[in-house]
C-alpha cells in the first residue's frame, strides 16, 4: 500500500496515527479489521497498554522523515537497538544482521562511526 498526496495533505500525520505516534481527534483505525491502538471487548473499545501497541507496530513499516538516529550511538549500535529491545533477536544475532545489511549499502567501515560522521545520504 502507498499513500500519495501534495505536501500538507496529512500522509505523515496519517502514518503517525497509524502507527499510533499521534491519537487521533475523531473516530479510529483499522487495518485487516483490527482496531489500531485499541481492543474491542463486548461494545467498548479500550485503549493498548505501550507493550501491546508496540506488538501492533511491528507489523507497520514507516519511515521517519528525519534520521532518527541516537547519536550516542554508533551505526552498528542504532541497527541493533530495535531487534534486541524487542527480543527479535539475541545481540549476537543482531550484530551479524546489522553488518550483512551494512555490507549490502557499502557502509561496513562505518559500523563504529557515530552519526554525527555520516553524510546525510549515509544516515
Amino acid at each position: 500500500t502507498v499513500i500519495l498526496g501534495p505536501s500538507g495533505s496529512g500522509k505523515s500525520t496519517l502514518l503517525r496515527a497509524i502507527n499510533h505516534l499521534e491519537r487521533v481527534d475523531e473516530g479510529f483505525i483499522r487495518i485487516d479489521g483490527d482496531y489500531v491502538g485499541y481492543r474491542r471487548k463486548g461494545n467498548r473499545l479500550y485503549e493498548l497498554k505501550e507493550k501491546a501497541i508496540l506488538r501492533q507496530r511491528i507489523n507497520v513499516g514507516y519511515v521517519f522523515q528525519n534520521f532518527n538516529l541516537f547519536p550516542h550511538l554508533t551505526v552498528l549500535e542504532n541497527i541493533i537497538e530495535a531487534p534486541v529491545v524487542h527480543k527479535i533477536h539475541s545481540r549476537e544475532r543482531a550484530k551479524a544482521v546489522a553488518y550483512e545489511l551494512l555490507d549490502t549499502v557499502g557502509l561496513r567501515h562505518k559500523a563504529d562511526a557515530y552519526p554525527r560522521h555520516l553524510s546525510g545520504g549515509q544516515q
